[in-house]
């Protein structure tokens, strides 16, 4: 073999290598592309909801069809990106979408009493693997986001890894899971004295 046809297949065999070792980097970086087109579609959702409550005088317990929204979106048909599922509820409610970091209200925790009123300075920690990867606290307006990125962040909070806890004195702690749909809301109990 000559040094030439040599040259040729060791610059094909490296090319191969680093083609391989960067592939998990460009898949990753579409993923944050696509939520983000995914969190773009249900705000046009929520939009052409709200268009349609208004100019057919609907009221918050009314809940808009598909063939409804059709003549106010955009992009029709409306398809999450990353092969998720759309819901429609109540015009009270936000769109949804089947995968949980693809929320219009991804990352929000909301912390009330047994009476609805929210509660602020309230500890909340996300676990992973029961160990305590982050902790905030809830704002005076009783919410608090446990994420210090956007959605569109490459990350694995619906693989089940993690859950939160939200902690007040003069209260029992409570617990989630974080494969439900955002934002979070915990209601905490007044210990019994």
């Amino acid at each position: 073999m000559s040094s030439r046809r040599i040259t040729l297949v060791v610059v094909i065999t490296v090319g191969l290598l680093l083609s391989l070792a960067l592939l998990p980097e460009v898949i990753r970086s579409r993923t944050p592309a696509a939520k983000d087109s995914c969190i773009s579609l249900l705000k046009e959702i929520d939009g052409a909801t709200q268009i349609w409550q208004e100019e057919h005088d609907k009221g918050t317990n009314d809940v808009p069809t598909w063939e409804d929204l059709k003549p106010y979106c955009k992009h029709v048909p409306l398809v999450c990106p990353q092969g998720g599922s759309y819901t429609l509820g109540a015009l009270a409610t936000e769109p949804t979408c089947s995968i949980p970091i693809h929320s219009l209200n991804f990352g929000y925790v909301i912390v009330m009493d047994e009476t609805g009123a929210r509660l602020t300075e309230v500890a909340v920690t996300v676990y992973q693997h029961q160990k305590a990867e982050y902790q905030t606290k809830t704002g005076t307006n009783g919410v608090a986001r446990v994420t210090s990125f956007p959605a569109s962040t490459v990350d694995s909070w619906s693989d089940g890894t993690r859950h939160l806890e939200a902690e007040k004195e003069g209260y029992e702690p409570a617990t989630s899971p974080v494969t439900v749909q955002w934002p979070i809301r915990f209601k905490l109990k007044k210990k019994s004295e």
